[in-house]
């Protein structure tokens, strides 16, 4: 054969061609930096006041309907607040925008973004 065949003494690795992403982009309307450094410890943002937050965030190679699930969790105290979001908003390659708005107190505070979907099979 041309090029030469090759065998191989095991399978190789499974690699999944989909890197879905998702991303907390602004909180209260601050840009959230790259990379966050609050969960080594460091403040990413300081909100000017207490009270309701936007929080925004995109997707990337997550599907339209998926449900991600947006945590606020208190640093000291207090038990964490999550709001389902269904994706909606979503162009044909699977990058979504979306938002959830919390109710903030004065204090410091862990946000996260969580999308659980299972991969279309080729």
């Amino acid at each position: 054969t041309d090029p030469l065949a090759s065998r191989a003494s095991a399978p190789g690795p499974i690699v999944n061609p989909i890197t879905p992403t998702v991303a907390i982009t602004t909180v209260g309307g601050l840009a959230v930096p790259t990379p966050p450094g609050g969960g080594a410890g460091a403040i990413d943002l300081v909100l000017a006041a207490p009270g309701p937050t936007p929080v925004l965030f995109t997707t990337s190679g997550v599907p339209l309907g998926t449900v991600v699930n947006v945590t606020v969790k208190p640093k000291i105290g207090g038990a964490p607040v999550t709001t389902p979001v269904t994706l909606g908003n979503c162009d044909v390659n699977g990058t979504c925008l979306a938002s959830a708005t919390f109710d903030l107190a004065a204090g410091a505070y862990f946000i996260e973004a969580r999308a659980t979907f299972t991969t279309p099979t080729p």
